[in-house]
C-alpha cells in the first residue's frame, strides 16, 4: 500500500495516474463481487422455488470463480491503458448472470431485475470512468440484459418492461453523473498534487540554498594560537537556529555561540543576522568590552525581530580568547572546562540576559574571566545536546555529557566532539533540536 502511494505521487501524467488508480480500484470492485454474489445466494434461499436454486448456484459458483480470477489477475499486472477494460468485463460477467436470472423468473416481468441497478451504481461509483466510457458502461450493462430477454422471450405487460428500463436508464444518468463529477475531483487532486508538489521542489531548493549559504558562513579557520579548536553543527531542518564562529582582529582571537529559539528559515535569518552582527562590531572596535558589543547586537536584532514580526529570542555568549585563558560575556549555556590537573570538570555560569527580549541590556551584562593551563579542555554548546531526549523521555543531560568529556579529554579537539556526537547519536530516538559543539584545548 505504501509503495502504491509512493508511486501515484511520482507519477507527472494524468493519464498515467489514472490507469493506476483505476487499477487499484478494481481490486475493490473484484473483492466486493466474489464477496456478495455468493452471499446473496442466502436471499434466493428464502426467495426463489426449489427448483431454482440449483442453476442459481451454479451462476454465481462460476461467476465468483470467474471474477476471483480476475482479482488475482489485477493484483499481478501492472496497470495500464487496458485496466479499464476489467470494468467492462466485470460489468458484462455480472450483469448477464443476473439477466439469466431474470429469464428463469419470468424475464422483464422479474423484479430480479433490481440487481443490475446494483452493478450500475458499483461500477460507477468504484471505478473513475472518462465520462464516453461511463456511458458506454451503463449502455453496455443495459443492452445486455435487453439482448438475454430477447433471445430468451417470456410473455410481458409492456408497462413492465417500460418500467424496468426507465429505473435502469434513471440509475445510469445519475450514476453518469456522480461519476463525472468524481472524475473531475479526482482530476483536480491530481493538478492540485502537481501544483504542490512543484511548490514543494522551488521550495527544498531555495531552503537548499539558505542552507548553502548557512554553512558558508560558518567559520572556515579555527586557528588560535596556543590552542587546539574543533566544531561541528548538526541542524534539525534544511536551515537551523544553532551560531557559532571564530573572529580574528588586531584586538585579539574571539570564540561566539548562540542558540535562537526555534529552528528553520526564520531562526536561520536571525542567526545569520547575529553572526554578521557581531563579526562586524569585534572588527571595528579596539579592544571593545565584549558586554557593550552584545548590548548592541541586542539592540539591533530587536529592532530586526521585531520587523520580522516572529516570536524569536536567542542566547548568545562572545568571549575573547588569549595566552592565559578567557574574558566572556553573554547568556548561553554553562561552559564545561575540563582541569587537565585535577581530571574534573567545571561549570563555569554565564549571566546576562537573553537577545530579542528586551531593548536595552547594558545595565544587565558584565564581562567576566577565566583562566586555562595547559591540557584543559573548555567545551561549549547549545541545548540541544542536554535536551536529547531518549525514547522513554529522558534528557541525555549535563552529567553524562560531562562524563563523556573526562572520559574523553585525552584526545584531541575534534575527537572530542565527535566523542559526544556519537554518544548523542546513540541515545536519542529522533534530533529535535539542533545541536552544536566547540571543543576549545589548551596546548
Amino acid at each position: 500500500m505504501h509503495k502504491q502511494k509512493q508511486k501515484l505521487l511520482e507519477v507527472e501524467n494524468f493519464d498515467m495516474y489514472l490507469q493506476l488508480i483505476t487499477h487499484d480500484w478494481l481490486r475493490t470492485l473484484t473483492m466486493l463481487g466474489f464477496t456478495l454474489i455468493p452471499v446473496f445466494f442466502i436471499l434466493d434461499y428464502f426467495m426463489l422455488p426449489m427448483e431454482n436454486l440449483s442453476r442459481f448456484a451454479i451462476y454465481r459458483g462460476v461467476v465468483t470463480g470467474v471474477i476471483l480470477l480476475q482479482s488475482f489477475t489485477i493484483r499481478l499486472t501492472p496497470a495500464s491503458r487496458y485496466s479499464i477494460l476489467h470494468g467492462y468485463f466485470f460489468s458484462a460477467i455480472v450483469t448477464l448472470m443476473i439477466a439469466l436470472m431474470t429469464v428463469d423468473l419470468g424475464g422483464f416481468s422479474s423484479s430480479y431485475y433490481a440487481g443490475i441497478n446494483l452493478v450500475i451504481i458499483a461500477t460507477m461509483l468504484l471505478i473513475p470512468w472518462r465520462l464516453t466510457h461511463s456511458i458506454v458502461n451503463v449502455a453496455l450493462i443495459i443492452s445486455i440484459y435487453v439482448l438475454v430477454n430477447l433471445i430468451y422471450p417470456k410473455p410481458v405487460a409492456q408497462q413492465i418492461l417500460v418500467n424496468n428500463l426507465y429505473f435502469m436508464i434513471s440509475t445510469g444518468v445519475i450514476s453518469v453523473s456522480i461519476n463525472f463529477v468524481q472524475f473531475r475531483l479526482t482530476q483536480r487532486e491530481f493538478e492540485t498534487r502537481q501544483e504542490l508538489k512543484i511548490a514543494k521542489e522551488a521550495l527544498q531548493g531555495e531552503m537548499e540554498i539558505a542552507k548553502m549559504i548557512q554553512t558558508r558562513l560558518l567559520p572556515r579557520s579555527l586557528e588560535v594560537p596556543g590552542y587546539e579548536i574543533y566544531a561541528r553543527m548538526v541542524t534539525a531542518t534544511e536551515v537551523g537556529g544553532d551560531y557559532y564562529d571564530v573572529v580574528s582582529t588586531p584586538s585579539g582571537n574571539f570564540l561566539a555561540i548562540g542558540d535562537v529559539a526555534g529552528h528553520g528559515v526564520d531562526s536561520g535569518l536571525i542567526m545569520m543576522m547575529t553572526q554578521t552582527s557581531v563579526a562586524s562590531l569585534l572588527t571595528q572596535r579596539q579592544n571593545p568590552s565584549i558586554a557593550s558589543v552584545i548590548a548592541e547586537v541586542n539592540g539591533v536584532l530587536t529592532q530586526n525581530i521585531r520587523k520580522l514580526d516572529v516570536d524569536r529570542y536567542m542566547s548568545l555568549l562572545v568571549m575573547k580568547i588569549g595566552p592565559d585563558g578567557i574574558t566572556f560575556a553573554g547568556k548561553h549555556q554553562d561552559i564545561k572546562i575540563y582541569r587537565h590537573r585535577t581530571r574534573q570538570v567545571e561549570s563555569i555560569p554565564t549571566r546576562g540576559a537573553w537577545i530579542g527580549v528586551l531593548k536595552d541590556i547594558h545595565g544587565l551584562l558584565e564581562d567576566y574571566s577565566v583562566q586555562l593551563q595547559s591540557g584543559d579542555v573548555m567545551l561549549l554548546f547549545t541545548d540541544g545536546v542536554t535536551e536529547a531526549m531518549d525514547g522513554q523521555g529522558k534528557l541525555y543531560g549535563e552529567d553524562r555529557l560531562e562524563q563523556v568529556l573526562v572520559n574523553a579529554a585525552r584526545l584531541s579537539s575534534a575527537l572530542i566532539v565527535e566523542e559526544i556526537f556519537n554518544d548523542i547519536s546513540a541515545f536519542q530516538k529522533t534530533q529535535s533540536d539542533d545541536i552544536t559543539l566547540l571543543a576549545c584545548k589548551k596546548v
